[in-house]
Parts: structure tokens; sequence; C-alpha cells
């Protein structure tokens, strides 16, 4: 299981628990006083990441930022591997290009 999935399993059996647990403590909660909890919860997990979650729209672009970083970083990893390889390859054929104009008596200029 990657990673993520892994993530998502703790963060969605975390937030059952505290659920329960306040549910359990206030069993005459308010829909007003849940989603007061949630959002105070959700204010505090982004604060534990340094994120200002006050602004919705900016953590957007922050996350779609970091995406591009990401995706960017990758690809430049992969063209790299693509261009080191190349050189790799062109390198061993002219070697075994030379060892052949050497062995059929072509002396290299």
């Amino acid at each position: 299981m990657r990673l993520e999935a892994h993530v998502k399993v703790a963060i969605k059996e975390a937030a059952s628990e505290a659920v329960k647990e306040v549910l359990a403590e206030h069993p005459m909660l308010s829909d007003r006083d849940v989603r007061g909890i949630i959002t105070e919860t959700l204010r505090q997990t982004f604060v534990s990441f340094g994120v200002d979650g006050e602004d919705p729209f900016e953590l957007q672009k922050d996350f779609q930022h970091l995406r591009a970083w990401r995706e960017s970083v990758e690809s430049v990893k992969h063209k790299g591997l693509v261009a080191a390889v190349g050189v790799v390859v062109t390198g061993s054929l002219g070697l075994l290009w030379l060892g052949f104009k050497t062995v059929l008596g072509g002396a290299p200029h």
C-alpha cells in the first residue's frame, strides 16, 4: 500500500475517533457545534503543518505550486537520465567504431 493510502487511512481513523470521543462526551451537540469543532480541528492541523488555513484559495494555490514544482523536478530527472544514457551509448558506439577501424587496419587520425 502506498504511503498516501496509509496517510488517508490514518486521517480517517483519527477523525472517526475524534468524532466518537466528542459525541460520547457531548451527545446533544448541535450541527453548529460540530462544524465549529471540525473547523477548529482542521485549523490546528494546518497550523501544525505550518500552513495558514485562513485563506483556502491561497492554500489551494500553494498546493498547486507544490504539485507543479514536483512535476517539473520529476521531468528534469527523467530528461537528465535520458541525456546521460544517450551520452554513454554514443560514447560506447564511438569507442566501438574506433576499435573496428583500428582492427581493420585503418589508423585513427
